[in-house]
């Protein structure tokens, strides 16, 4: 049985496999960069891993609704809901207006957020947001900054 010598890399061969490690290493880089800016513009530099939690509920999207799987998404994304409330986006609202803590999407009413805080405070600390899309309920929770 023969065996042959192991072959050794000629110079333009080792240069060759060096740009294309440093090209892709490149290329992941700058998709991961790019992930990384577009999660920041739109959830915000302290969110940018935050979760959407989805659930089934053909119920309309009122704010009782709203304030119930709100506070079931902050117990579900680790946060103690016991111990927080929700807190008036409107406080001074007129009578005419019902929804006081349940901030609607004029554009779409099928959308909203909810402002939870401290039980003995007027500041939030967590804006869940509502996205309502047939049966589904999809739901977000972002810290204040």
């Amino acid at each position: 049985m023969t065996t042959t010598p192991n072959r050794r890399w000629s110079f333009v061969e080792m240069i060759t496999a060096r740009h294309a490690c440093i090209g892709i290493s490149a290329g992941l880089l700058i998709l991961l960069g790019s992930w990384f800016i577009c999660r920041a513009a739109t959830l915000g530099l302290n969110n940018i891993f935050s979760r959407e939690y989805t659930f089934s509920d053909s119920r309309p999207l009122t704010e009782a609704v709203a304030l119930e799987v709100t506070r079931n998404t902050l117990e579900i994304a680790g946060y103690a809901p016991s111990h927080l409330k929700p807190v008036e986006f409107r406080p001074n609202s007129p009578d005419e207006l019902p929804e006081r803590f349940f901030a609607r999407n004029t554009v779409d009413p099928q959308s909203g957020y909810v402002l939870w805080g401290p039980e003995n405070s007027a500041v939030w600390n967590y804006s869940v947001s509502v996205d309502k899309h047939g049966n589904a309920l999809r739901c977000r929770v972002c810290r204040s900054k």
